[in-house]
């Protein structure tokens, strides 16, 4: 599990939009809804984790615990994108945050 765990962690990363300048702000609300969705998706790979982990006993209980804060740091994260996605739309239908 933890093997697939980890590949699923490793395509987060590897399809997580990383910034770019010179963006139109079209591309930037796309970036940040992709991002807000990536760490979801990092977010459901650490709870996966930490279920069979907590089932199985298949990890330490300190590694269990740095995956509980792995997970709620992505899914932070994922909120704060989709707050900056919300913004980011409300400027581009001219409601201006």
């Amino acid at each position: 599990m933890a093997e697939l765990v980890r590949r699923g962690l490793d395509r987060c990363e590897e399809i997580r939009p990383s910034y770019r300048p010179n963006r139109t702000p079209e591309q930037r609300l796309r970036d940040l809804r992709k991002a807000a969705a990536c760490y979801r998706r990092e977010a459901r790979w650490w709870d996966l984790l930490i279920a069979r982990a907590i089932d199985s006993s298949e990890l330490p209980w300190a590694y269990v615990r740095a995956a509980i804060k792995a997970s709620s740091a992505a899914a932070r994260t994922a909120d704060r994108y989709d707050e900056l996605a919300a913004n980011a739309a409300a400027r581009l239908s001219g409601g201006g945050r």
